[in-house]
């Protein structure tokens, strides 16, 4: 009695994390650069039934099996590409196919995101919309002005004063 009703908790666990998923997926549908949320499930254990009364014949002797439950075995973002759209601004960047944007926190630690709308600071910084800056390789920010372009290699070009 006690086994079955620890089944049953862990099922309803396991339903209550799907759900929680589905509805964080929901309420981030229309956030630039959320990817979906995936969960994969298990069975958590299963052992023989030996049980008086259940026949056991050479056919079902392996088939008679008595689980402990279900659990969230993965929980997966979706990075894949998503809709792209043209906002018409010089610094909304996208990556196309896998890859992500490497942002630079105010510690000096690493964020990644898909999210490509950024803008240059006060400072020339090409900074996420979160505040934090994008890590560009040879980036001068010295030489940076308002008149450039960003070619689909993410090359920076500026022109001259």
């Amino acid at each position: 009695m006690i086994r079955t009703i620890s089944n049953g908790k862990s099922g309803l666990f396991t339903s209550q994390n799907k759900m929680d998923s589905i509805a964080n997926n929901i309420a981030n549908v229309n956030v630039n650069g959320y990817k979906k949320i995936e969960m994969d499930f298990n069975d958590i254990f299963y052992s023989k039934m030996n049980r008086k009364g259940c026949p056991i014949t050479s056919d079902n002797r392996d088939k008679l099996l008595e689980g402990s439950g279900s659990r969230t075995s993965a929980i997966v973002a979706n990075t894949s590409e998503g809709a792209l759209k043209e906002t018409g601004m010089k610094t909304d960047l996208a990556i196309t196919g896998d890859g992500l944007f490497r942002l630079i926190g105010s510690n000096g630690e690493y964020f990644y995101t898909k999210d490509g709308a950024f803008s240059l600071d006060k400072d020339k910084n090409i900074v996420h919309n979160t505040g934090m800056k994008l890590e560009v390789e040879n980036y001068n920010r010295n030489a940076m002005s308002d008149d450039f372009s960003i070619n689909e290699n993410g090359e920076i070009y500026v022109k001259n004063k």
